[in-house]
């Protein structure tokens, strides 16, 4: 399944705004996801530059990666996605580990183990 890496800023204006996103980031480590890192102001003027002038610094993830929706749901030969994935909770893992390539969909259907 092609896809493209474009990672992901979630922007913090004020230390209440971290201290939510830093909580984010505890739950998510606790879980094995270790792909999160903060980043400050001037990191985040270099990845953004017309970032909003209040933002204080972000929560970014490496990871986060686009991909065709039509392409997600079939592959060659029209099996479902279903067929070929297990999807777990909502999220579907299509392939790879973190160290590799990993492609974490949103899934819009019940829980199915394939």
């Amino acid at each position: 399944m092609p896809f493209k890496r474009v990672g992901e800023l979630a922007i913090f204006f004020d230390n209440e705004g971290r201290a939510k996103f830093q909580k984010m980031k505890s739950r998510a480590e606790s879980t094995g996801m270790t792909t999160y890192q903060f980043i400050d102001r001037e990191t985040l003027r270099q990845m953004e530059p017309n970032i909003a002038r209040d933002a204080i610094g972000a929560l970014y993830d490496p990871n986060i990666a686009i991909t065709d929706p039509v392409r997600l749901t079939t592959i060659p030969g029209g099996l479902l996605v279903e067929d070929a994935v297990q999807v777990i909770g909502g999220i579907g893992v299509c392939g790879g580990t973190p160290e590799q390539d990993v492609v974490v969909c949103q899934a819009t259907m019940a829980v199915v183990e394939g």
